[in-house]
């Protein structure tokens, strides 16, 4: 148990990644900033040799610079060279596939524009630019 200012925390392993995933979700704005905003969307990643990868989610942050990223979420038992490395290196070779890096934009824009929330929250952070192409040019990875 971890005391913080009265606060009790007590750790906690999740019992399998689908559960970790959820809480990630259920989360994100403590874990990735309360102006951010998280996409639980899966989208494959695939390299021009075919070889690919499914990210958890993707998430937009705003502040100076508007950004989206990627994002996995891995358990610390995972081999961290067999699988974390190699899958992130799958990600990069896919996101810098143009084909595939516009499939997540146009992934990422029907998910936002299924939401009026979202779609108000994200115009007003990065107006005047339009949704779309906000998306098509500020990856970062």
């Amino acid at each position: 148990m971890l005391l913080i200012d009265g606060v009790k925390y007590h750790e906690w392993t999740p019992t399998n990644e689908k559960e970790f995933e959820r809480i990630v979700s259920e989360h994100a704005s403590e874990i990735f900033d309360e102006n951010s905003i998280y996409l639980d969307r899966k989208q494959k990643l695939k390299s021009l040799s075919g070889v690919g990868s499914i990210p958890d989610g993707y998430v937009i942050t705003f502040g100076d610079s508007p950004q989206w990223h990627i994002v996995e979420v891995e358990l610390s038992s995972h081999p961290l060279h067999d699988h974390i490395i190699a899958q992130v290196g799958r990600f990069i070779s896919g996101i810098n596939n143009s084909n595939i890096q516009r499939g997540i934009v146009n992934a990422i824009d029907e998910e936002i524009n299924r939401d009026d929330f979202l779609k108000l929250r994200l115009r007003k952070a990065i107006e005047p630019t339009e949704i779309y192409r906000f998306l098509a040019v500020s990856y970062t990875h």
